[in-house]
């Protein structure tokens, strides 16, 4: 359960973590609960089912084993898809996150080959801007928990792909992925003093 916080606050206190996840620190299954709940609200287009999903690589979560796992938001409820999920530090190529210490890897993806065979060549737009309403849902939703969110561009999303997909599943692509976790005390420092 989120504390009760204005929008407006949520909005003008929303940072990314930039790279300030507590490596030691351990998310708890209720506070991941609370933000993929939220994430999942994001509303797809009227009338029409979501072509985004969610999926979980699980690293250090009190009450979650270690895995791979989709959400399913009608059941709220983890299903595994991998015991043993492959995503390490080579596949992400910038500086400011180490992949471990993310307490969560949370990847929004949908199936290209039978989404646009079902609904045409638009389906690319639905599909990234349901990634894009969710990771913004689940941004705010971390603020709320005082947890650390931030959405990384350099990670190798087709590793995410054969991380979080099911054995047979069809053609999984990854729109977007962030990391969760517990967000380090302080902030960064900032000097912007002219020398």
């Amino acid at each position: 359960m989120l504390p009760a916080t204005p929008l407006s606050e949520l909005l003008t206190r929303r940072r990314s973590a930039a790279g300030r996840l507590d490596p030691l620190g351990r998310l708890t299954a209720g506070e991941l609960a609370a933000v993929l709940r939220c994430a999942a609200a994001a509303d797809p287009a009227a009338g029409e089912s979501p072509l985004t999903g969610i999926r979980v690589i699980a690293q250090r979560i009190e009450g979650v084993a270690p895995g791979a796992y989709r959400y399913e938001p009608d059941e709220h409820a983890l299903v595994a898809v991998q015991a043993a999920p492959r995503l390490s530090q080579p596949d992400y190529a910038l500086k400011n996150y180490a992949v471990s210490q993310a307490g969560a890897v949370i990847a929004f993806a949908w199936h290209p080959a039978t989404d646009i065979a079902a609904r045409g060549p638009h389906a690319y737009r639905v599909a990234h801007a349901e990634a894009g309403a969710a990771a913004q849902y689940l941004h705010l939703a971390a603020q709320a928990a005082g947890l650390g969110f931030g959405i990384v561009l350099g990670v190798d999303l087709a590793a995410v792909d054969r991380a979080v997909a099911a054995e047979g599943e069809p053609e999984l692509r990854t729109s977007l992925c962030g990391f969760l976790g517990v967000r380090l005390p302080g902030s960064a420092a900032l000097d912007d003093r002219l020398i």
